[in-house]
């Protein structure tokens, strides 16, 4: 989803209908850990880019 967004998209607008919210920022929060994506704080959302 991020790959096809042009290697950024805001977290807000990630939607998987099997995923929670909270599941979403798990699974980000482990892509960042591993160096694959940056969570730039945008407003009210997050920027998440790949690297």
């Amino acid at each position: 989803m991020i790959y096809n967004s042009n290697g950024e998209i805001f977290q807000k607008d990630i939607n998987v209908s099997d995923f929670s919210r909270a599941k979403i920022t798990r699974l980000l929060d482990y892509l960042e850990k591993r160096g694959l994506i940056e969570r730039k704080s945008c407003g009210m959302t997050n920027k998440v880019v790949l690297k």
